[in-house]
């Protein structure tokens, strides 16, 4: 397909969908990584394992073949998180990415080895709707290494009047909520 050809025909070539540099082509409008809203809700976790590991995969080759990041961490970190923590992907612009079994809504914040995601956690605005932060840590691989999680209070707290946390900071106020194996795929 040829660049601005229209694959859909729902949008004019050249034109993005949903709104906001944030939406992704080819998935439902508004909605974060095309499940629905639901994150490895029912029968969706089988192919949403699959789409991780391809996009592990792809993320390697492209690293190794440039030398360069290709931008994947933060989609793959949070979703292993979606999968491992048994959460509920939120609606793109919800102001959070996820909720847990009890409501609670989650900020997820990725971290990765070999510098694809780095610098410190961003707060974002106090308007913004999220209960606890979650820091998910992965390896060199894209693997799922850790979880942190802290509530809204101890964040802010620990940051003071600053938008951003330093990770280690945040640790400092968090507890591990996840620390082993990632999902069998």
């Amino acid at each position: 397909m040829a660049l601005g050809e229209n694959k859909g025909g729902d949008a004019p070539a050249g034109k993005g969908r949903g709104k906001g540099r944030g939406a992704k082509a080819g998935g439902p409008k508004g909605r974060k990584g095309g499940q629905g809203g639901k994150g490895g809700a029912g029968g969706a976790r089988p192919a949403l394992a699959a789409a991780l590991k391809q996009a592990r995969l792809a993320a390697l080759a492209f690293r190794r073949t440039t030398g360069r990041p290709l931008g994947a961490a933060e989609s793959i970190g949070a979703l292993e998180a979606v999968r491992a923590l048994g959460l509920t992907l939120a609606r793109r612009n919800a102001g959070h990415d996820a909720t847990d079994a009890s409501g609670r809504r989650l900020k997820l914040q990725v971290r990765g080895a070999k510098g694809d995601v780095k610098g410190p956690l961003r707060l974002g605005p106090d308007k913004a709707e999220w209960d606890a932060m979650a820091l998910v840590m992965l390896d060199g691989r894209y693997r799922l290494r850790a979880v942190f999680e802290a509530d809204r209070a101890a964040v802010k707290a620990a940051a003071g009047d600053k938008p951003r946390l330093p990770a280690a900071e945040f640790r400092k106020v968090a507890k591990k909520v996840w620390d082993g194996e990632a999902p069998e795929e």
